[in-house]
């Protein structure tokens, strides 16, 4: 098995359409799904798990998946063209949902990092 990283090569598509297998990681789902935009790659991999090509993805990559990227935690620390994602399957998915309240956690952290933010 060879890993070929698509981001450190110059032909995105070439390698895509070689693919026995497409694997997408994490990182910011806003970054992702604009780098994904901006190479035109949406519809490649779209067509190539269409057609039976396995696909995994964690994290960002769960999150480009499903039918927009809606439902990320991630901040929107750039904007893709569009929030559509890849559309492999009409949901949302969050990776990083967790049920109900967190013991010992009320936001308190959210809080404290803004207020270091805009009080500096």
């Amino acid at each position: 098995m060879n890993i070929v990283s698509v981001h450190h090569g110059k032909q995105h598509r070439d390698i895509i359409e070689q693919a026995d297998i497409i694997a997408i990681g994490g990182g910011n789902t806003f970054c992702l799904l604009k780098q994904l935009y901006e190479h035109n790659l949406i519809d490649i991999i779209r067509e190539k798990v269409n057609n039976g090509t396995p696909y995994f993805g964690w994290s960002a990559g769960a999150n480009v998946a499903g039918a927009s990227i809606m439902t990320t935690n991630d901040m929107p620390i750039t904007y893709p063209p569009s929030f559509q994602a890849l559309q492999l399957f009409p949901h949302q998915i969050n990776p990083h949902f967790i049920s109900g309240k967190m013991q010992g956690h009320n936001g308190e952290k959210p809080r404290r990092t803004f207020g270091r933010i805009f009080t500096r």
